[in-house]
């Protein structure tokens, strides 16, 4: 994906405070190598709530993976050069063994949502997620295959709500950048700031699951569906492209006539 830096909204796209100061957000973290930023968007109590969000992310559940290819850091010296890898024996007991940072197995895991919206198909907001699944990847299977025979190796923490989450905001933000504030009626702000836990309902499947994995680590697209008169922004995000990571279509909001 080709960076690319929006205009101003000199607004915040969370919460519609307009009396600011405004900080620049990156649609895609930083931290996730993203190169794509949405200029003077986020009052500081929302910018507050999404890094916390983004930093959760980047660094309990995608800390080993990000080390392990390079993404981007804003601390590239303190990045350590050995990783822990948490062996579970057969009689319970836990214990660590510290590898070569890109020796690590490097586990990546994403929720899979082959459900339809919920928006789409008028159902009420559940906290379930119907369909849905884990999606993992390990890139270094030599040292899983490596410990003693008997054993397990801890898992990467997984919370598919901060992922969904996050997902939620990196789609309103790209829609926001791509068609302004005003085009559309926004639905994902109280997904995106925590105050609303049914990710299912504006997030899963719309259109085929990707073939494999591509050239570009990220991808965001923007498309339109029509549905009872209405036309929705659909906002087609896909994290970890490179690596055949699942897509999320997401219901970002209806369009203004």
């Amino acid at each position: 994906m080709q960076s690319k830096h929006y205009d101003a909204v000199n607004r915040c796209v969370y919460c519609g405070d307009t009396e600011g100061p405004f900080t620049d957000e990156h649609i895609i973290p930083l931290s996730l190598s993203g190169d794509l930023l949405l200029r003077a968007a986020s009052c500081g109590q929302c910018q507050d709530i999404t890094s916390a969000l983004e930093a959760f992310c980047a660094r309990s559940m995608f800390g080993p993976f990000r080390i392990r290819y390079g993404l981007k850091t804003r601390r590239p010296k303190k990045r350590p050069s050995e990783l822990a890898v948490v062996r579970i024996e057969p009689d319970g007991r836990m214990s660590k063994t510290l590898v070569p940072a890109d020796g690590h197995p490097a586990l990546l895991v994403m929720p899979q949502l082959p459900a339809t919206p919920g928006v789409l198909i008028d159902s009420s907001p559940s906290d379930d997620l119907p369909g849905a699944s884990a999606w993992a990847y390990i890139g270094n299977r030599n040292v899983l295959q490596g410990v003693a025979e008997g054993t397990r190796v801890g898992g990467t923490p997984f919370h598919p709500l901060s992922i969904l989450r996050l997902v939620a905001k990196i789609a309103h933000c790209h829609t926001v950048g791509e068609v302004g504030l005003e085009g559309f009626k926004p639905y994902l702000q109280q997904l995106i700031l925590g105050r609303f836990a049914a990710p299912g309902h504006f997030i899963g499947s719309v259109g085929p699951a990707p073939s494999g994995p591509t050239d570009n680590l990220h991808e965001v697209f923007l498309s339109t569906t029509e549905l009872h008169g209405k036309t929705y922004f659909v906002s087609t995000v896909r994290l970890f492209a490179q690596f055949g990571a699942p897509k999320y279509d997401v219901i970002v909001g209806e369009q203004c006539r």
